[in-house]
Protein backbone atom coordinates (compact mmCIF):
# COMPACT_ATOMS: atom_id res chain seq x y z
CA UNK A 1 0.00 0.00 0.00
CA UNK A 2 2.89 2.38 0.81
CA UNK A 3 4.33 1.97 -2.70
CA UNK A 4 0.96 2.78 -4.24
CA UNK A 5 0.68 5.97 -2.22
CA UNK A 6 4.23 6.94 -3.24
CA UNK A 7 3.25 6.54 -6.88
CA UNK A 8 0.12 8.60 -6.33
CA UNK A 9 2.07 11.35 -4.53
CA UNK A 10 4.67 11.46 -7.29
CA UNK A 11 1.91 12.55 -9.67
CA UNK A 12 0.88 15.50 -7.50
CA UNK A 13 1.82 18.88 -9.07
CA UNK A 14 4.70 20.71 -7.43
CA UNK A 15 3.79 24.29 -6.58
CA UNK A 16 3.89 23.36 -2.88
CA UNK A 17 7.03 21.26 -2.99
CA UNK A 18 7.74 21.34 0.75
CA UNK A 19 4.38 19.79 1.65
CA UNK A 20 4.86 17.07 -0.92
CA UNK A 21 8.34 16.25 0.37
CA UNK A 22 7.07 15.93 3.95
CA UNK A 23 4.36 13.55 2.82
CA UNK A 24 6.83 11.33 0.96
CA UNK A 25 9.16 11.40 3.98
CA UNK A 26 6.42 10.14 6.31
CA UNK A 27 5.56 7.37 3.85
CA UNK A 28 9.18 6.26 3.73
CA UNK A 29 9.19 6.06 7.54
CA UNK A 30 6.19 3.71 7.43
CA UNK A 31 3.52 6.16 8.70
CA UNK A 32 0.33 4.71 7.12
CA UNK A 33 -2.24 5.82 9.72
CA UNK A 34 -5.74 6.59 8.45
CA UNK A 35 -5.29 10.15 9.71
CA UNK A 36 -2.20 10.48 7.55
CA UNK A 37 -3.96 8.98 4.53
CA UNK A 38 -6.70 11.58 4.94
CA UNK A 39 -4.25 14.44 5.42
CA UNK A 40 -2.37 13.38 2.30
CA UNK A 41 -5.54 13.45 0.24
CA UNK A 42 -6.53 16.85 1.62
CA UNK A 43 -3.03 18.20 1.04
CA UNK A 44 -2.93 16.80 -2.49
CA UNK A 45 -6.32 18.31 -3.25
CA UNK A 46 -5.11 21.71 -2.10
CA UNK A 47 -1.93 21.36 -4.15
CA UNK A 48 -3.87 20.33 -7.23
CA UNK A 49 -6.27 23.25 -6.84
CA UNK A 50 -3.39 25.70 -6.48
CA UNK A 51 -1.63 24.29 -9.53
CA UNK A 52 -4.78 24.44 -11.64
CA UNK A 53 -5.39 28.02 -10.58
CA UNK A 54 -1.84 28.99 -11.46
CA UNK A 55 -2.08 27.23 -14.81
CA UNK A 56 -5.34 29.00 -15.72
CA UNK A 57 -3.94 32.38 -14.65
CA UNK A 58 -0.80 31.81 -16.72
CA UNK A 59 -2.78 30.76 -19.77
CA UNK A 60 -5.08 33.78 -19.54
CA UNK A 61 -2.14 36.15 -19.16
CA UNK A 62 -0.12 34.55 -21.91
CA UNK A 63 -2.54 34.80 -24.82
CA UNK A 64 -1.36 38.26 -25.86
CA UNK A 65 -0.12 37.78 -29.42
CA UNK A 66 -2.29 36.84 -32.36
CA UNK A 67 -1.48 35.26 -35.70
CA UNK A 68 -3.64 34.03 -38.54
CA UNK A 69 -3.61 30.68 -36.79
CA UNK A 70 -4.86 31.95 -33.43
CA UNK A 71 -3.04 32.87 -30.22
CA UNK A 72 0.70 32.66 -29.96
CA UNK A 73 1.73 32.10 -26.36
CA UNK A 74 4.86 33.59 -24.82
CA UNK A 75 7.08 31.03 -23.14
CA UNK A 76 10.33 31.20 -21.22
CA UNK A 77 13.44 30.32 -23.15
CA UNK A 78 14.26 26.62 -22.74
CA UNK A 79 17.34 25.67 -20.78
CA UNK A 80 18.72 24.03 -23.88
CA UNK A 81 17.59 23.15 -27.36
CA UNK A 82 18.55 20.36 -29.67
CA UNK A 83 21.72 21.15 -31.53
CA UNK A 84 22.87 24.06 -29.37
CA UNK A 85 24.47 24.24 -25.94
CA UNK A 86 22.41 25.95 -23.27
CA UNK A 87 22.67 29.73 -23.16
CA UNK A 88 23.35 30.72 -19.57
CA UNK A 89 23.03 34.20 -18.13
CA UNK A 90 25.34 36.87 -19.46
CA UNK A 91 27.06 36.99 -16.10
CA UNK A 92 28.20 33.39 -16.57
CA UNK A 93 30.66 34.62 -19.20
CA UNK A 94 31.98 38.12 -18.48
CA UNK A 95 33.64 38.18 -21.90
CA UNK A 96 30.34 37.96 -23.81
CA UNK A 97 30.21 41.72 -24.46
CA UNK A 98 33.83 41.78 -25.64
CA UNK A 99 33.16 38.81 -27.93
CA UNK A 100 30.29 40.69 -29.52
CA UNK A 101 32.37 43.85 -29.92
CA UNK A 102 35.27 41.94 -31.45
CA UNK A 103 33.40 39.75 -33.91
CA UNK A 104 29.89 41.11 -34.50
CA UNK A 105 29.66 44.88 -33.97
CA UNK A 106 31.52 45.63 -37.21
CA UNK A 107 28.45 44.71 -39.27
CA UNK A 108 25.57 44.39 -36.78
CA UNK A 109 26.39 47.67 -34.94
CA UNK A 110 27.46 48.18 -31.33
CA UNK A 111 23.87 47.98 -30.10
CA UNK A 112 22.99 45.04 -32.41
CA UNK A 113 20.44 47.13 -34.33
CA UNK A 114 22.17 46.14 -37.56
CA UNK A 115 22.99 47.78 -40.89
CA UNK A 116 26.45 49.02 -39.90
CA UNK A 117 27.89 47.21 -42.94
CA UNK A 118 26.67 45.10 -45.84
CA UNK A 119 23.04 45.48 -44.69
CA UNK A 120 23.64 43.11 -41.78
CA UNK A 121 20.22 42.68 -40.08
CA UNK A 122 19.14 43.79 -36.64
CA UNK A 123 19.64 41.13 -33.98
CA UNK A 124 17.35 42.84 -31.46
CA UNK A 125 14.20 43.44 -33.48
CA UNK A 126 11.40 42.33 -31.17
CA UNK A 127 9.76 39.87 -33.56
CA UNK A 128 13.14 38.32 -34.35
CA UNK A 129 14.17 37.87 -30.72
CA UNK A 130 10.74 36.43 -29.83
CA UNK A 131 10.81 33.78 -32.57
CA UNK A 132 14.49 32.91 -33.16
CA UNK A 133 15.39 29.78 -31.22
CA UNK A 134 18.77 29.24 -29.61
CA UNK A 135 19.38 26.53 -32.20
CA UNK A 136 18.69 28.96 -35.05
CA UNK A 137 21.05 31.55 -33.58
CA UNK A 138 23.73 28.96 -32.79
CA UNK A 139 23.66 27.58 -36.32
CA UNK A 140 23.71 31.05 -37.85
CA UNK A 141 26.79 32.06 -35.89
CA UNK A 142 28.45 28.68 -36.37
CA UNK A 143 27.95 28.14 -40.09
CA UNK A 144 27.28 31.68 -41.27
CA UNK A 145 25.63 32.33 -44.61
CA UNK A 146 28.05 31.06 -47.29
CA UNK A 147 28.19 33.36 -50.27
CA UNK A 148 27.43 36.47 -48.20
CA UNK A 149 29.46 38.65 -45.85
CA UNK A 150 28.27 36.56 -42.87
CA UNK A 151 31.08 34.12 -42.12
CA UNK A 152 30.95 30.95 -40.10
CA UNK A 153 32.51 31.69 -36.71
CA UNK A 154 32.62 28.20 -35.21
CA UNK A 155 35.92 26.37 -34.90
CA UNK A 156 34.70 23.53 -37.09
CA UNK A 157 34.26 25.92 -40.04
CA UNK A 158 37.65 27.55 -39.55
CA UNK A 159 36.33 30.36 -37.35
CA UNK A 160 37.58 31.51 -33.93
CA UNK A 161 34.76 30.54 -31.54
CA UNK A 162 34.24 27.54 -29.28
CA UNK A 163 30.64 26.31 -28.68
CA UNK A 164 30.56 27.85 -25.21
CA UNK A 165 31.56 31.24 -26.60
CA UNK A 166 28.77 31.08 -29.16
CA UNK A 167 26.32 30.27 -26.37
CA UNK A 168 27.63 33.26 -24.42
CA UNK A 169 27.00 35.48 -27.44
CA UNK A 170 23.42 34.21 -27.68
CA UNK A 171 22.81 34.93 -24.01
CA UNK A 172 24.29 38.40 -24.48
CA UNK A 173 21.98 39.15 -27.40
CA UNK A 174 18.93 37.99 -25.46
CA UNK A 175 19.93 40.21 -22.54
CA UNK A 176 20.14 43.23 -24.88
CA UNK A 177 16.46 42.82 -25.74
CA UNK A 178 14.65 40.80 -23.05
CA UNK A 179 11.59 39.53 -24.89
CA UNK A 180 9.18 36.67 -24.05
CA UNK A 181 9.69 33.77 -26.41
CA UNK A 182 6.71 32.89 -28.59
CA UNK A 183 5.51 29.32 -28.96
CA UNK A 184 4.71 29.42 -32.67
CA UNK A 185 2.00 27.01 -33.85
CA UNK A 186 3.04 24.24 -36.20
CA UNK A 187 1.91 24.79 -39.75
CA UNK A 188 0.40 22.48 -42.30
CA UNK A 189 2.16 22.37 -45.67
CA UNK A 190 -0.60 24.07 -47.67
CA UNK A 191 1.49 26.41 -49.83
CA UNK A 192 2.00 26.18 -53.58
CA UNK A 193 5.63 26.60 -54.66
CA UNK A 194 4.85 27.98 -58.12
CA UNK A 195 2.41 30.59 -56.83
CA UNK A 196 4.82 31.45 -54.02
CA UNK A 197 7.65 32.05 -56.50
CA UNK A 198 5.49 34.60 -58.34
CA UNK A 199 4.56 36.42 -55.12
CA UNK A 200 8.15 36.40 -53.90
CA UNK A 201 9.50 37.94 -57.09
CA UNK A 202 6.72 40.53 -57.08
CA UNK A 203 6.87 41.62 -53.42
CA UNK A 204 10.11 40.34 -51.85
CA UNK A 205 12.94 39.97 -54.34
CA UNK A 206 13.68 43.69 -54.66
CA UNK A 207 14.96 43.68 -51.06
CA UNK A 208 15.77 40.03 -50.32
CA UNK A 209 17.31 39.12 -53.65
CA UNK A 210 17.19 36.08 -55.88
CA UNK A 211 19.37 33.03 -56.39
CA UNK A 212 21.51 35.06 -58.79
CA UNK A 213 21.48 38.47 -57.11
CA UNK A 214 21.57 39.55 -53.45
CA UNK A 215 19.49 42.49 -52.30
CA UNK A 216 19.88 45.04 -49.52
CA UNK A 217 18.25 42.87 -46.84
CA UNK A 218 18.70 39.32 -45.51
CA UNK A 219 19.35 36.98 -48.42
CA UNK A 220 16.32 34.76 -47.89
CA UNK A 221 17.18 32.31 -50.66
CA UNK A 222 20.50 31.41 -49.07
CA UNK A 223 20.20 27.62 -48.61
CA UNK A 224 21.98 27.53 -45.25
CA UNK A 225 19.62 30.18 -43.86
CA UNK A 226 16.66 28.16 -45.13
CA UNK A 227 17.97 24.97 -43.55
CA UNK A 228 17.92 26.73 -40.17
CA UNK A 229 14.70 28.75 -40.53
CA UNK A 230 11.54 26.66 -40.16
CA UNK A 231 8.16 27.45 -41.71
CA UNK A 232 6.57 29.01 -38.57
CA UNK A 233 9.57 31.35 -38.18
CA UNK A 234 9.35 32.50 -41.80
CA UNK A 235 5.57 32.85 -41.67
CA UNK A 236 5.61 34.98 -38.52
CA UNK A 237 8.32 37.26 -39.95
CA UNK A 238 6.31 37.87 -43.12
CA UNK A 239 3.07 38.54 -41.22
CA UNK A 240 4.54 40.77 -38.50
CA UNK A 241 7.68 42.20 -40.13
CA UNK A 242 10.71 43.37 -38.17
CA UNK A 243 9.81 46.54 -36.22
CA UNK A 244 12.63 49.06 -36.22
CA UNK A 245 13.91 47.85 -39.60
CA UNK A 246 12.82 48.36 -43.23
CA UNK A 247 11.02 44.98 -43.13
CA UNK A 248 7.32 45.85 -42.98
CA UNK A 249 4.47 43.60 -41.85
CA UNK A 250 2.76 41.95 -44.83
CA UNK A 251 -0.08 40.46 -42.78
CA UNK A 252 -2.45 43.21 -43.90
CA UNK A 253 -1.44 43.26 -47.57
CA UNK A 254 -1.04 39.57 -48.44
CA UNK A 255 -3.63 36.86 -47.97
CA UNK A 256 -2.91 33.97 -45.67
CA UNK A 257 -2.71 31.66 -48.68
CA UNK A 258 -0.22 33.94 -50.44
CA UNK A 259 2.01 33.93 -47.36
CA UNK A 260 1.80 30.14 -47.16
CA UNK A 261 2.78 30.01 -50.83
CA UNK A 262 5.84 32.23 -50.27
CA UNK A 263 6.96 30.07 -47.34
CA UNK A 264 6.56 26.93 -49.45
CA UNK A 265 8.66 28.47 -52.21
CA UNK A 266 11.42 29.51 -49.82
CA UNK A 267 11.59 26.13 -48.12
CA UNK A 268 11.83 24.43 -51.51
CA UNK A 269 15.09 26.30 -52.10
CA UNK A 270 16.73 24.75 -49.05
CA UNK A 271 16.69 21.40 -50.82
CA UNK A 272 17.11 22.17 -54.52
CA UNK A 273 18.65 24.79 -56.69
CA UNK A 274 21.37 25.73 -54.23
CA UNK A 275 24.13 27.87 -55.66
CA UNK A 276 26.79 27.01 -53.12
CA UNK A 277 27.48 24.06 -50.82
CA UNK A 278 26.30 24.46 -47.22
CA UNK A 279 29.02 24.46 -44.60
CA UNK A 280 28.11 21.36 -42.65
CA UNK A 281 29.41 20.55 -39.16
CA UNK A 282 32.49 18.34 -39.21
CA UNK A 283 34.15 16.34 -36.49
CA UNK A 284 37.51 17.72 -37.61
CA UNK A 285 37.79 21.52 -37.68
CA UNK A 286 38.64 23.19 -40.96
CA UNK A 287 42.34 24.04 -41.13
CA UNK A 288 43.19 27.47 -42.53
CA UNK A 289 46.26 27.28 -44.79
CA UNK A 290 49.45 28.88 -43.51
CA UNK A 291 50.65 32.03 -45.21
CA UNK A 292 52.34 31.50 -48.53
CA UNK A 293 55.68 33.25 -49.09
CA UNK A 294 55.19 36.99 -49.53
CA UNK A 295 55.00 39.04 -51.59
CA UNK A 296 53.43 37.63 -54.75
CA UNK A 297 56.01 37.91 -57.52
CA UNK A 298 58.88 38.89 -55.15
CA UNK A 299 61.22 39.67 -58.07
CA UNK A 300 58.71 41.92 -59.80
CA UNK A 301 58.66 45.68 -59.88
CA UNK A 302 56.30 47.74 -57.74
CA UNK A 303 52.73 48.09 -58.91
CA UNK A 304 51.10 51.46 -59.59
CA UNK A 305 47.48 52.27 -58.81
CA UNK A 306 45.25 55.27 -59.33
CA UNK A 307 43.28 55.16 -56.09
CA UNK A 308 39.68 56.24 -55.91
CA UNK A 309 39.17 58.64 -53.01
CA UNK A 310 42.85 57.99 -52.10
CA UNK A 311 41.74 54.65 -50.64
CA UNK A 312 40.30 52.20 -53.16
CA UNK A 313 42.38 50.31 -55.73
CA UNK A 314 40.34 49.69 -58.91
CA UNK A 315 39.71 46.01 -59.48
CA UNK A 316 40.96 45.96 -63.12
CA UNK A 317 44.23 47.62 -62.08
CA UNK A 318 44.83 45.01 -59.38
CA UNK A 319 44.14 42.24 -61.86
CA UNK A 320 46.51 43.88 -64.36
CA UNK A 321 49.23 44.11 -61.69
CA UNK A 322 48.94 40.39 -60.97
CA UNK A 323 49.01 39.54 -64.67
CA UNK A 324 52.08 41.76 -65.08
CA UNK A 325 53.96 39.95 -62.29
CA UNK A 326 54.12 43.05 -60.14
CA UNK A 327 55.24 42.75 -56.53
CA UNK A 328 52.05 42.66 -54.46
CA UNK A 329 50.49 41.38 -51.23
CA UNK A 330 46.80 40.48 -51.07
CA UNK A 331 45.14 40.25 -47.65
CA UNK A 332 41.78 38.55 -47.11
CA UNK A 333 40.20 40.50 -44.21
CA UNK A 334 37.29 38.12 -43.62
CA UNK A 335 37.02 35.32 -41.07
CA UNK A 336 39.20 32.31 -41.96
CA UNK A 337 36.12 30.17 -42.64
CA UNK A 338 35.30 32.47 -45.54
CA UNK A 339 38.90 32.37 -46.74
CA UNK A 340 38.77 28.57 -46.91
CA UNK A 341 35.49 28.69 -48.84
CA UNK A 342 36.66 31.21 -51.40
CA UNK A 343 39.59 33.61 -51.78
CA UNK A 344 41.56 35.44 -54.44
CA UNK A 345 44.42 33.41 -55.80
CA UNK A 346 47.66 34.31 -54.02
CA UNK A 347 45.99 35.98 -51.01
CA UNK A 348 46.67 35.21 -47.34
CA UNK A 349 44.23 35.32 -44.43
CA UNK A 350 44.43 38.35 -42.10
CA UNK A 351 41.05 38.67 -40.34
CA UNK A 352 39.79 42.12 -39.36
CA UNK A 353 39.73 40.99 -35.70
CA UNK A 354 43.33 39.66 -35.62
CA UNK A 355 45.36 42.72 -36.54
CA UNK A 356 48.45 41.56 -34.67
CA UNK A 357 49.23 39.55 -37.81
CA UNK A 358 50.25 42.84 -39.42
CA UNK A 359 53.51 42.45 -37.49
CA UNK A 360 54.48 39.82 -40.08
CA UNK A 361 54.34 42.48 -42.79
CA UNK A 362 56.94 44.81 -41.26
CA UNK A 363 59.68 43.81 -43.79
CA UNK A 364 57.51 45.24 -46.59
CA UNK A 365 56.69 48.62 -45.03
CA UNK A 366 59.16 50.70 -47.05
CA UNK A 367 60.24 48.58 -49.99
CA UNK A 368 57.54 49.78 -52.40
CA UNK A 369 55.37 46.67 -52.10
CA UNK A 370 51.68 47.45 -52.36
CA UNK A 371 49.36 45.74 -49.87
CA UNK A 372 45.75 45.36 -51.00
CA UNK A 373 43.08 44.18 -48.55
CA UNK A 374 39.70 42.88 -49.60
CA UNK A 375 36.52 41.51 -48.04
CA UNK A 376 32.94 40.72 -49.03
CA UNK A 377 31.25 43.73 -47.38
CA UNK A 378 32.65 44.96 -49.86
CA UNK A 379 34.79 47.58 -48.05
CA UNK A 380 34.12 47.47 -44.32
CA UNK A 381 36.31 44.66 -42.91
CA UNK A 382 39.08 45.40 -45.42
CA UNK A 383 38.82 49.07 -44.41
CA UNK A 384 39.60 48.12 -40.81
CA UNK A 385 42.76 46.35 -41.95
CA UNK A 386 43.87 49.21 -44.20
CA UNK A 387 43.23 51.78 -41.48
CA UNK A 388 45.54 49.82 -39.18
CA UNK A 389 48.17 49.43 -41.92
CA UNK A 390 48.23 53.17 -42.53
CA UNK A 391 48.29 53.87 -38.82
CA UNK A 392 51.46 51.77 -38.63
CA UNK A 393 53.09 53.58 -41.54
CA UNK A 394 52.26 51.33 -44.51
CA UNK A 395 51.75 54.07 -47.11
CA UNK A 396 51.35 51.68 -50.06
CA UNK A 397 48.10 50.17 -48.82
CA UNK A 398 44.56 50.21 -50.21
CA UNK A 399 41.18 48.51 -50.23
CA UNK A 400 40.19 46.43 -53.25
CA UNK A 401 37.34 48.41 -54.75
CA UNK A 402 34.05 46.49 -55.04
CA UNK A 403 35.38 43.52 -53.04
CA UNK A 404 35.72 39.78 -53.47
CA UNK A 405 32.34 38.92 -54.93
CA UNK A 406 32.64 41.50 -57.71
CA UNK A 407 36.12 40.09 -58.42
CA UNK A 408 34.64 36.63 -58.69
CA UNK A 409 31.74 37.74 -60.88
CA UNK A 410 34.26 39.32 -63.25
CA UNK A 411 35.83 35.89 -63.73
CA UNK A 412 39.13 36.81 -62.12
CA UNK A 413 41.16 33.95 -60.53
CA UNK A 414 39.88 32.59 -57.20
CA UNK A 415 40.47 29.48 -55.12
CA UNK A 416 37.67 27.80 -53.19
CA UNK A 417 35.45 24.88 -52.48
CA UNK A 418 33.74 23.17 -55.43
CA UNK A 419 30.47 24.90 -56.26
CA UNK A 420 31.33 28.27 -54.75
CA UNK A 421 31.64 29.86 -58.16
CA UNK A 422 27.88 30.09 -58.51
CA UNK A 423 27.17 32.36 -55.55
CA UNK A 424 24.75 35.25 -55.88
CA UNK A 425 26.10 38.62 -56.98
CA UNK A 426 26.48 41.29 -54.26
CA UNK A 427 23.83 43.99 -53.83
CA UNK A 428 23.77 46.44 -56.76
Amino acid sequence: MGRGYLTWLSQVPRPLENARCKAVSRMMRGDFSWEFHLSCRIRAALILAAALAATVATALGACTAETRDGPVKPQPAPATESGAPASGPVGSNPDAASLYTKYCALCHAADATGYAADNAPSLVSETFVATASDTFLHEGISRGRPGTAMAGYAKFTGGPLEPGEISALIAYLRALKPTPRLDLPKRLDTGDVRRGQAVYHRDCASCHGTQAQRGNAVHLVNPVFLQDADAPFLHYAIVHGRPGTPMVAFGSTLTGQAIDDVVAYLKSLSLTGTLQPPMSPNTTPVVVPAWTPLPTNPQGTSAKFTLRAERFAPMPQVKSALDGNKRLILLDARAPSDFVSLHIEGAVSLPYYDLKLIDKLEPFKRDGTWIIAYCGCPHHASGVVVDELRKRGFKNSAVLDEGLFAWQRAGYPTVGQPGMKGIAAPPP
